[in-house]
C-alpha cells in the first residue's frame, strides 16, 4: 500500500513540475542590453571620421561618453507575463512597483496593456513575445554655452536617433550635420540602446 501511495505522490509531482514549464507561466524580463548601435565620430580637417573600437569596449565607452546617464539596469523592474488573453505587466511608478493584469494588444509594432477604462499602457516594442524590447537613445555632443564656448552635454530620448535627420534638431547644437565636424576635438557620440526581454 505504501508503494502505491508513494507512486501516486511521485506521479503528481511529475505532472505538477511539467505544468510549471508552460509558456504562459514564463516571466519576460530585460535580460540583455544591446549596444550595437554605438557610433563615435571625431572631427578632422577633411571631415568626420568614424572611430573604430574593439566591440568588447562598448559598455565602457557608453559609460564614459554618457557620464553615468547610461544605465544597463534601467529597465530591471519591468516584467511581462502572458496568461491566455491576459497580461501581467509589472512596472515602476513613483518609488514603488505596480502590476496590472489586463487584456493586451499589439499596435504599431508595440505591446500595450489595455486598462479597464480602455486606455493603452505601453509595455514594450515588438509584435510578438520573442521580439520584445525597450529603447533608449543617448546622444553626447557639444552645445553652445556662450559665443565660441562649447560644453559637452547628453540628450536622452525614447525615440531612435537618426543622425541624418536629428543632428540639426539637437538643442543648442554646434553641428547641423556630420560634415560640421572639422576641428580636432569635435566629437559626437550616439547609441540607440535596446533592452531586450527574454
Amino acid at each position: 500500500m505504501k508503494k502505491i501511495v508513494c507512486l501516486i505522490i511521485l506521479v503528481c509531482l511529475v505532472f505538477a513540475g511539467c505544468s510549471n514549464d508552460s509558456e504562459d507561466d514564463y516571466i519576460y524580463k530585460v535580460r540583455y542590453v544591446d549596444l550595437s548601435g554605438l557610433a563615435i565620430y571625431a572631427g578632422e580637417a577633411d571631415g568626420p571620421v568614424n572611430v573604430q573600437y574593439n566591440n568588447l569596449k562598448r559598455t565602457e565607452l557608453a559609460r564614459y561618453y554618457f557620464r553615468g546617464l547610461y544605465n544597463h539596469r534601467i529597465h530591471d523592474s519591468l516584467s511581462i507575463q502572458f496568461n491566455g488573453d491576459l497580461i501581467t505587466y509589472g512596472y515602476p511608478k513613483s518609488k514603488s512597483k505596480w502590476k496590472i493584469v489586463s487584456k493586451y494588444a499589439y499596435r504599431n509594432d508595440s505591446l500595450f496593456a489595455v486598462k479597464t477604462d480602455g486606455a493603452y499602457l505601453f509595455a514594450a516594442i515588438g509584435n510578438n513575445r520573442d521580439s520584445l524590447y525597450r529603447q533608449l537613445s543617448l546622444v553626447m555632443y557639444p552645445y553652445v554655452a556662450a559665443p565660441d564656448v562649447y560644453r559637452d552635454t547628453v540628450v536622452i530620448s525614447d525615440r531612435p536617433f537618426d543622425y541624418k535627420k536629428d543632428i540639426a534638431s539637437l538643442p543648442l547644437t554646434k553641428y547641423t550635420s556630420l560634415d560640421d565636424l572639422k576641428a580636432d576635438g569635435d566629437t559626437i557620440v550616439w547609441c540607440n540602446v535596446k533592452y531586450l526581454f527574454q
